[in-house]
């Protein structure tokens, strides 16, 4: 005995018909399996290059950043100093200009005559003073060994008390 195949697809045949109608008849009817092929829709794999280089875009960029930052910063830095710089030149030039003035000999004297309250020799009465031959000075010095106020203050009293006893 023979048996049909059964193909799908469009190169199926029709099984053949041969032979007694009525062994045809008493055949149930076979329905023809239908295969549908579905076809796998091809995914794209993930993509990792394209994430591993906005990666990259994204650190350069914050390195970047940074270094705009500090460039800032030094810049402020720069700006603070070359301010302290002008500041400091102008100091120095309100210095020079006293310094110029404080050679200057008429400043000298009318420092000493109004804050100080000093007057030129010219100006004043001129005494002359003679001593006699008694009146003379002389200059003791006394060694007791003792370096301290204290002893040359002792010394000092016992010669007074000498003199004066004498």
């Amino acid at each position: 005995m023979k048996t049909n195949a059964v193909r799908s697809g469009s190169n199926a045949k029709q099984p053949q018909r041969r032979g007694n109608p009525q062994a045809i008849a008493g055949r149930h009817a076979v329905r023809r399996p239908r295969y549908i092929n579905v076809k796998k829709e091809k995914k794209s794999p993930f993509p990792v290059a394209v994430v591993l280089f906005l990666a990259v875009i994204t650190v350069l960029f914050i390195f970047i950043m940074m270094n705009y930052a500090e460039i800032d910063k030094y810049n402020s830095t720069v700006t603070d100093l070359q301010n302290q710089v002008a500041q400091l030149q102008e100091e120095q030039k309100k210095l020079d200009i006293r310094l110029e003035n404080k050679d200057n000999r008429t400043n000298y004297e009318k420092y000493a005559s109004e804050e100080l309250g000093m007057v030129k020799s010219d100006s004043l009465n001129k005494y002359i003073i003679t001593l006699n031959p008694e009146d003379k000075t002389e200059i003791m010095e006394y060694d007791d060994g003792n370096d301290t106020g204290f002893g040359y203050l002792l010394s000092g009293l016992a010669e007074v008390l000498r003199d004066f006893f004498s």
